[in-house]
């Protein structure tokens, strides 16, 4: 229980920095942060997030759900190209 504890204090710290899925600061970055902060506020039932194959859409899906009014309800993730 002490080590689930730590983890979720560590998750939830680093959720806390920008969008902590996200691995680095690249200029090019700052446009979809920013889109992403906007989107945030959005109550919506569905989100569909497209782009090619390998892009990080499920892992922009996961942090708009977990900053949105949402995030204490159920996620779930369809995979189309399935």
């Amino acid at each position: 229980q002490d080590r689930l504890h730590h983890e979720v204090h560590y998750l939830r710290r680093r959720q806390a920095e920008g969008y902590g899925a996200f691995v680095g600061k690249a200029k090019s970055l700052e446009p979809v942060f920013r889109t992403l902060a906007r989107l945030e506020a959005v109550d919506a039932p569905t989100v569909l997030v497209l782009g090619e194959s390998g892009t990080g859409k499920d892992v922009v899906a996961r942090e708009l759900h977990a900053r949105g009014p949402r995030r204490d309800k159920v996620f779930v993730e369809v995979d189309c190209a399935a």
